[in-house]
């Protein structure tokens, strides 16, 4: 009985329409394929010309796995042309008609993907720039999309790469009332419908079901980004006393455990009475276009601080652009202004001196340690939550309920840069006081504890190297977190006046 012959050639080529078979480069030959099981490694939209040298004229070529190759005879009845349409190994059965002889081919088709490759918002280093959302392995995310709308506003992206039908699938994460997508041909249609956070996903229904992962963020905007709250003045008890001690063996600090979120605290005592006199504090924390007008008309001016005994004198301005990316504020050509999209974050990357400049220029102060706790609970209307106006934190904290989700890992994208999200958007406190988990610089010198620190609500020092940092820090959210904050570090603003 005659054994088949075959000779692999591997070349490149159109996918669909070729009219003649492809010429056969002398130098592309890979093996002479006489025995069953050889291997065949290709790249998706690549095609191999497989020659079969010795037979009777008339074959049947099939592919267990057309999702991942297929295989046709050439126009030459000795050709077969094997077109690699996405990840993953099959195999092509070649079958002699006549005498019924079969050879086997082994193929793998490596790097099959789905991409979304468009000028999407607010999206990735540099801003606005293009991205791709790839999927190179089943149920595996390699690069997230993600992009903000506003109530109303529509988003259209392309799919310019797809290996089989596509279509968007719920997931447990999606929120419909947030956003409708829609897919029509290769078109993605997002449309904003009310503010929140939803996701969605696109599969390619080849082999695996690729995935990829869109992250959907609608802003309330809000219009009185200035507005002023008063706080009615009163007596409260400040900081931690030792019922619940925990004491580090390494350490001659007592440390205090919160039941509320389990963590160890160690400078929030005495627990002592505190009274505070009646003032004003900014309805949300300053946003990136309130201090950009800032900015533009007072500089970006650098005060000289010495860190340590020791070491030069540092230099510091109002606000640390760093030049390798990641700042939602530039400077262009003298001028300052914030990165399309993000005018309602939450400033950040601003040091002492420039949130106390920020407040004076508006007429206001930078609020003590006494006013921002007292104003953080409630003040007179406290209802003694746990958090700034909830009990549970995913009310106030889109981070704890991202992470309540299983969707932690969209944080990962630029969209949510130092994990943060545009002002008012969740729930508020007692007092109407939007955002006071975020990062506040506070007026006061940090001490390590509450030892002899004022009862009457003033700040306690004037910050020669160190003052406290009140609210969120990174991405921990503690409860009653005091941090020491260098006058040269990174840090949002709020604003109190008095009444």
């Amino acid at each position: 009985m005659k054994k088949i012959i075959l000779l692999l050639i591997g070349i490149t080529f159109c996918l669909a329409g070729c009219e003649e078979d492809p010429t056969i480069p002398t130098d592309k030959v890979i093996s002479n394929m006489g025995i069953t099981n050889n291997d065949v490694k290709m790249k998706k939209g690549e095609q191999f010309l497989v020659q079969i040298n010795n037979g009777n004229g008339t074959y049947k070529v099939t592919s267990e796995d057309t999702n991942v190759a297929t295989a046709k005879m050439g126009i030459a009845q000795n050709n077969i042309i094997i077109t690699g349409v996405f990840k993953g190994e099959t195999e092509i059965l070649v079958e002699d008609t006549i005498n019924k002889e079969k050879e086997t081919i082994k193929v793998e088709v490596e790097y099959g993907r789905l991409s979304i490759d468009t000028k999407v918002k607010n999206y990735g280093e540099g801003y606005n720039g293009y991205v791709s959302g790839v999927i190179s392995t089943k149920d595996e995310v390699i690069n997230k999309g993600g992009f903000q709308l506003r109530v109303d506003e529509t988003y259209e992206m392309e799919i310019v790469e797809s290996n089989g039908s596509c279509e968007i699938i719920d997931t447990k994460n999606t929120n419909k009332n947030v956003a409708k997508v829609t897919l029509n041909g290769n078109k993605i249609s997002v449309k904003a419908l009310q503010k929140g956070y939803t996701t969605f996903v696109i599969t390619d229904q080849s082999k695996g079901k690729r995935r990829l992962e869109i992250f959907v963020l609608v802003e309330d905007i809000k219009e009185d980004y200035d507005a002023k709250i008063l706080v009615n003045g009163g007596t409260f008890t400040m900081g931690k006393d030792k019922n619940n001690v925990y004491h580090d063996g390494d350490s001659t600090k007592d440390y205090y455990k919160d039941p509320t979120d389990n963590k160890w605290y160690w400078d929030v005592f005495p627990a002592h009475k505190v009274t505070v006199k009646n003032f004003k504090m900014g309805k949300y924390p300053v946003t990136n276009a309130q201090f950009v007008k800032f900015l533009n008309e007072k500089g970006n001016v650098v005060t000289k601080v010495a860190r340590e005994s020791g070491f030069e004198p540092e230099e510091v301005p109002y606000y640390k652009i760093e030049y390798t990316g990641g700042n939602l504020i530039i400077e262009e050509n003298g001028k300052f202004k914030v990165i399309e999209g993000y005018e309602n974050y939450p400033v950040d990357r601003v040091s002492y001196f420039g949130a106390k400049a920020y407040a004076e220029w508006v007429g206001g102060r930078l609020p003590t340690e006494a006013e921002y706790e007292y104003a953080s609970y409630g003040g007179q209307l406290s209802q003694g939550f746990s958090y700034p106006g909830a009990n549970d934190i995913k009310d106030i904290s889109y981070i704890e309920k991202l992470k309540y989700n299983n969707s932690y890992r969209v944080l990962d994208n630029p969209l949510m840069l130092n994990s943060r999200f545009p002002v008012g958007q969740q729930k508020p406190n007692e007092l109407g006081l939007y955002d006071m988990i975020e990062k506040a610089i506070c007026a006061d010198k940090y001490h390590d504890n509450y030892e002899g620190a004022p009862t009457d609500g003033s700040a306690w020092g004037e910050p020669k190297d160190y003052c406290v940092l009140r609210g969120r820090y990174g991405i921990e959210i503690k409860n009653f977190a005091r941090n020491e904050f260098w006058l040269g570090s990174e840090g949002g603003i709020r604003v109190v006046w008095d009444n």
